[in-house]
């Protein structure tokens, strides 16, 4: 039941989201102005998230918000895939106990900083690491390493069958290696999503 309403509900935000995003303007003969970049989303939730901290997020309609702010690594389709987001491809290992990632090259952060491999280390070690709802998803990752900066590689005890689904929800945004660890973290924490606070 819930899930369905948390369904419902995402197809109401995509719903509004892409109309305001597909939007035409009215037909005149007035010369067309770019868009704004300054533009407000509002998003209607029963309770705001506890933390905005990577480390301390949580699913259900808090993702409503996080997932305006974040961008994960990969993400699942209406058909229940997973498909590219910020990693553009990846590769298991014969023995399913590495996973290799390779990021876009366009990311950015709010800051305008690039999204590097860095980056993605520093919020997955954060997380697996910290006390929170998205840790126990992170248990069979021993370590996550940055051989350049495009490249994430993640090091499993044993073949982990939710991993990649797991990165395209809260355990896999990526947040700002340079800001994690900051008090404003919490609350106004630097992401690469389509949106800031």
């Amino acid at each position: 039941k819930s899930l369905t309403r948390a369904a419902s509900a995402g197809t109401a935000v995509a719903a509004l989201l892409a109309t305001a995003a597909c939007s035409s303007p009215a037909a005149d003969s007035s010369p067309q102005q770019a868009p704004s970049r300054d533009q407000e989303l509002s998003i209607a939730v029963q309770a705001p998230p506890a933390s905005l901290d990577p480390s301390q997020l949580a699913e259900g309609q808090q993702s409503y918000v996080w997932a305006s702010i974040f961008d994960t690594l990969l993400m699942v389709d209406k058909n229940g895939k997973v498909q590219p987001n910020a990693a553009e491809s990846w590769k298991y290992s014969d023995d399913l106990r590495t996973l290799t990632l390779k990021l876009r090259g366009d990311l950015k952060f709010s800051t305008g900083a690039p999204v590097t491999s860095k980056d993605v280390v520093a919020t997955l070690e954060r997380t697996r690491t910290t006390p929170g709802q998205q840790q126990s998803k992170l248990a069979k990752v021993t370590s996550v390493s940055a051989p350049d900066a495009s490249t994430v590689v993640l090091q499993l005890s044993s073949p982990e069958p939710s991993l990649l689904n797991y990165l395209a929800q809260a355990t896999g945004v990526i947040g700002d290696a340079q800001s994690l660890s900051s008090a404003t973290t919490k609350l106004r924490p630097t992401g690469s999503g389509p949106y800031v606070l």
